[in-house]
Order: C-alpha cells, then sequence, then structure tokens
C-alpha cells in the first residue's frame, strides 16, 4: 500500500506538470486551426509547430520513468492512458498538419490568366490524405481511451478534444478530396468541356431560370478557354437531330411538356440538377465536335458575386461598365430597358459572352476568397455544377456546388414550392411568394394541414415594355408546384376548388396547378394535405430553395407528436431543415 501511494503520488505529481504543456499545445492547435480558417499559411505553420512541440513534451513527461507505474494502478492507469493517448495523437496531427500545410501551398492554387497550376495542387495529395488519416485514427484512439474511471474534468477535457478533433475531419477530407478529383475536372490528363448555361430567373424553371445564353468551355492541363458562346436559339438544330434521348429515365413532364430537345431553353425545366446535366450531354452531343464532361447553371446574382472578385467588366458593344453593385439591377431590369431603346439584338444577346470572357481572363483568388464570395450563391443553387463521374460529384457536393433534390430519411417531413413561367415574359422580376406551412403531427404520426402559398405581382409605373411580354402584356401565367411526400386532399384558388395536375417525380408527389396573375394583384394558393411521418423520429422539416429573383418569405407553425410547437418567420435563401430546437 505504501509504494503504491508513493507510486502513484510520484506519478500524479510527473503528470501535473506536464498540464501546462498539454493547456499550451491545445491552445497552439486551436489558433491554427483558426488560421488556417483565415487563410494564414504563415501563421498555421507556427501554431502547429508550437502545438506539436508542446505536446511531444507533455508526451514524454507522460511516459517518464516516474509516471510509468500508474499504469499498473487502477483509475491511475486509465486517466495515465488517457493523457498519453491524446499527447501522442495530437502531436503527430499538429506535426502532420504543418508538413501538409508547408506542402499545400494555398496561394497557388488560384486562376490567373485563364490559368491553373495543376502541379501545385497534385502535390498536396499525399499530405492531405495522410493528415487524413492521422485525424481518423487519432479519434479512434481518444475513443477508446475515454474511460467510466476518469475523473470529471479529465473525462470532459477528453470528450472536448476529440470532437474538435471529429469537426475538424470533414475539413480535411474536402481538402484531400479536392486534391484528389480537381486536377482531372481541369484536364489533367485529357481536355473536359463545360457546358455553361447562364439562367435567368426573371423568366423562372424549376433549376431557377430559363436558359438565354450559354458558353462552352475547354480546361486543359489547367488551361482554360472558350471554345463557342451564343443564344440559346442557335442550338435548335442540334438539340432537335439530337431529341431521341439516350437516358430512358427522364421525367415524363420534362420531356413532354417542357421539351427541351425542341426548346433548348428549357433545359432548366427540372429541380433534379443530374437530370438537366444528363440532357445537356444528350441533347448538345456534336456541339464543339467534343463530348460534354460536365454541367454548370449560374445566373445573374453569381456575376455579380464574381465581379467583386474581377473588378468592373465594360461591355463595350452597349458602352456599360457592369460591377459588384449594379449588376444585378442589370441583369434583371436595365438590360431590359436597354431593349426598348432599340438597341441592337445582336448586342444585347452579346452581354453574358462578353462578361464571362473577361471574367476568364481576370486574376481570380484563391480558394479560401472563392469560397466567401461564392459560397452563398452555391448554396442557394444559383451556382451548380455537375459531372459524369461519381467521385467528381460527391466532392462538388461536399462543396456545396451541387444540391440533390431527394427526400432525406433522416428527415421526416419535407416540401418545396416551385413555379414556372408560362406568359414568355420578365415578369417573375416582380413576382413575390409568401409561404405558410402550418400542419400538426398526433401521436400516431398522423399528419394533416395546409400550404398556402400567396402571390403578388408588385410591377412598377416605369417597367420596361420589353418585360412585360407580349402575350397579354403584365399578366403572369405562373405552373405553381408543390413537391411533398404527403396526399392531396383539396387546392383552392381564392377560395374556390380548382383542378390541379399530378405526377411523382424524385420521391415527391408534384402536385400542379395554374395561375394566372394580372398586374399588381395578389391570389392564394391553398394546398390541404394528409399524410404521416414516423412517430418514433424526433420531427424536422426540410424546405428547398428554388433560385428565384425574390427570395420567398416563410412562415412555419407546425404541432409536433410531443405536444411542442414550432412557430418561425423567415426569408429563404436557401435550403433549411428545422425542428423543435432550430
Amino acid at each position: 500500500v505504501g509504494l503504491t501511494a508513493a507510486a502513484s503520488l510520484a506519478g500524479g505529481l510527473t503528470l501535473l506538470s506536464a498540464k501546462a504543456d498539454v493547456e499550451r499545445g491545445i491552445e497552439a492547435a486551436r489558433n491554427g486551426l483558426s488560421a488556417a480558417r483565415g487563410g494564414d499559411p504563415e501563421a498555421v505553420v507556427d501554431q502547429l509547430e508550437t502545438a506539436a512541440d508542446a505536446l511531444d513534451a507533455a508526451e514524454t513527461t507522460a511516459n517518464s520513468p516516474l509516471a510509468r507505474p500508474l499504469r499498473l494502478i487502477p483509475v491511475a492507469a486509465q486517466h495515465h492512458q488517457a493523457i498519453t493517448t491524446a499527447t501522442r495523437n495530437g502531436s503527430l496531427i499538429a506535426r502532420q498538419a504543418s508538413r501538409a500545410t508547408i506542402s499545400a501551398d494555398i496561394s497557388s492554387i488560384s486562376m490567373s490568366a485563364g490559368s491553373v497550376d495543376l502541379s501545385a495542387l497534385t502535390a498536396m495529395e499525399p499530405d492531405l490524405s495522410e493528415t487524413v488519416a492521422l485525424l481518423a485514427a487519432g479519434v479512434d484512439e481518444l475513443d477508446d481511451a475515454r474511460s467510466p474511471w476518469l475523473l470529471s474534468p479529465v473525462a470532459s477535457r477528453m470528450e472536448s478534444l476529440t470532437d474538435e478533433m471529429r469537426a475538424v475531419l470533414p475539413e480535411a477530407q474536402i481538402a484531400a478530396h479536392a486534391a484528389r478529383v480537381v486536377p482531372g475536372m481541369l484536364g489533367q490528363d485529357r481536355p473536359r468541356r463545360y457546358f455553361v448555361a447562364f439562367g435567368s430567373p426573371a423568366e423562372s424553371r424549376e433549376l431557377g431560370g430559363f436558359i438565354g445564353s450559354w458558353a462552352l468551355l475547354e480546361f486543359d492541363k489547367g488551361k482554360v478557354s472558350q471554345i463557342d458562346a451564343d443564344r440559346v436559339n442557335v442550338l435548335y438544330d442540334l438539340t432537335r437531330s439530337n431529341a431521341e434521348l439516350s437516358n430512358l429515365d427522364y421525367p415524363l413532364w420534362y420531356i413532354n411538356r417542357a421539351k427541351p430537345q425542341i426548346w433548348p431553353q428549357n433545359l432548366a425545366s427540372s429541380p433534379q440538377l443530374s437530370t438537366v446535366a444528363d440532357a445537356s450531354r444528350d441533347l448538345l452531343d456534336g456541339l464543339g465536335d467534343a463530348p460534354i464532361d460536365g454541367f454548370v447553371y449560374l445566373d445573374g446574382y453569381v456575376l455579380a458575386a464574381l465581379l467583386k472578385l474581377t473588378g468592373p467588366v465594360t461591355v463595350n458593344d452597349l458602352d456599360t461598365t457592369l460591377t459588384a453593385t449594379n449588376a444585378v439591377d442589370f441583369f434583371f431590369d436595365e438590360q431590359y430597358r436597354v431593349a426598348e431603346r432599340g438597341a441592337a439584338k445582336s448586342e444585347l444577346d452579346g452581354i453574358f459572352q462578353s462578361v464571362f470572357a473577361s471574367l476568364i481572363d481576370s486574376q481570380l483568388p484563391g480558394p479560401e476568397r472563392l469560397g466567401r464570395e461564392l459560397g452563398p450563391v452555391a448554396r442557394a443553387g444559383r451556382l451548380q455544377v455537375a459531372t459524369f463521374d461519381a467521385d467528381e460529384n460527391a466532392f462538388l457536393r461536399a462543396i456545396r456546388l451541387q444540391r440533390l433534390f431527394v427526400l432525406s430519411p433522416a428527415i421526416p417531413d419535407s416540401f418545396a414550392v416551385i413555379q414556372a413561367n408560362g406568359s414568355a415574359s420578365k415578369l417573375d422580376t416582380y413576382l413575390h411568394r409568401d409561404i405558410t406551412y402550418d400542419i400538426a403531427v398526433n401521436a400516431d404520426g398522423q399528419l394533416t394541414g395546409s400550404v398556402v402559398v400567396d402571390l403578388s405581382s408588385q410591377i412598377p409605373d416605369d417597367v420596361p415594355a420589353y418585360a412585360l411580354g407580349t402575350n397579354s402584356p403584365g399578366v403572369n401565367t405562373t405552373f405553381l408546384s408543390l413537391y411533398t411526400p404527403h396526399e392531396l386532399i383539396g387546392v383552392q384558388l381564392d377560395g374556390q376548388d380548382v383542378e390541379h395536375q399530378l405526377v411523382q417525380e424524385f420521391g415527391y408527389w408534384r402536385y400542379e396547378v395554374e395561375v394566372e396573375l394580372d398586374a399588381n394583384t395578389s391570389r392564394s394558393i391553398v394546398y390541404e394535405l394528409a399524410g404521416h411521418v414516423d412517430p418514433e423520429q424526433r420531427y424536422g422539416l426540410s424546405i428547398w430553395h428554388q433560385p428565384l429573383v425574390n427570395n420567398d418569405d416563410v412562415h412555419v407553425e407546425i404541432e409536433t407528436a410531443d405536444g411542442s410547437t414550432i412557430n418561425r418567420s423567415f426569408e429563404l435563401v436557401e435550403n433549411i431543415v428545422i425542428g423543435p430546437t432550430n
């Protein structure tokens, strides 16, 4: 007993002497992570090396002769193992992360004069992958080292350290994934061609907007060039010659009503990006005499975000300078005034091509700032990218450049309100939607309630005639669809029962109503629902965001099976999941 007490005292004091090094190492590691997220590689290396040195010193102390006997003493052994495991893994990870930061010269990963240095990105992959492996192994070892015998302060610190490492792991995985797949996407092994569609949600389609202009880009060993660019009408002959689509799984409404094979401006007539990408590959086969390797969708909000990075772009044909401040207003208002003033159609048509060509030739910043500026428009669905490679698409989804229109089994309830313009006008610029989801769920999981969509036309007095359309100017015909897993009991327009179209798409029921909205009027559509959610599953609601000119105002009023309520009102700027604690 005396020997045990003496060994415990000596070992305990030795472990306590390592506390300062442990605290210093953890603080430095946190500072390094913060510097990494802030894009300061020098500070990252400095802090991570400090963390590694401090944790090395702590591990050496913990494994010193005075502390080793603790491994033979119950309870003390668990504390000794926890501390040595934490310091060893922390030191290895910090040292490896420092090496990865040195080899991963993020500043070199940018586009200059239309070219990206792929060799630099490829060189990062081994160290990034090793960092991921160490993080994953470290999390597992720390989990194994946790014990019910640990004192509360030690157990709490172990849990905190493990959680922090687990939180960093996905970011490291994305970085390693990028180093693995992006070089191929940018033409490392063979030239890659991307069809870039410029959508205008002023004339809405299910993915976002009517496609008016396009560009065909090629990446060859990191060098980008614009192969072709034009208005969408030049594609008519090509899409009609390829009308027999190779993929038999296209939604029937996509082929039979939107008819992108006849009207390629309707390529974006599906909320599922993969459907649109597949159709572009099939229908545009032969464009530029080479297969299409990917599809990119963007709208005016994306170009405005890009102009923050490149600076102003002058469109010489129209004597117009576009900036991040005026670009959105130009695309959704001024360009229609330009058309009304009688500008040559060819000049107006050349806006997108001119802007995009200038962007390609500009100096773009590295990934950190690109992410800050383009992240919001990507999450909103305004910037979307798809290829035909599963690993590449997994990466694109991880960085929010690709959305999947699917029901999530992890979320019990969901809905989407999606519209398409049917009046061949730009009137969706002035269309506003107010959506209320009002439902109740009982103890058996039975769901009843309604989705109310209030449409409001707010057309200014000086609106350009070009935007009003030629058929019944000012009257906005909208095909309004509710996607839901639940059954439709009835649908009313302004209090009167109306007919609806029904189809099943992407795991949802799609209920569509045609609505005509006169200028500066409002109408209300009520979808009455009945359905079922898993009563054993904690309630949650997923809401899909359609990237229109104006974001929806959403109100959620829910009574859940456990008697709790959810009452929230917000502007829907991107997909969202809400529940009792959100």
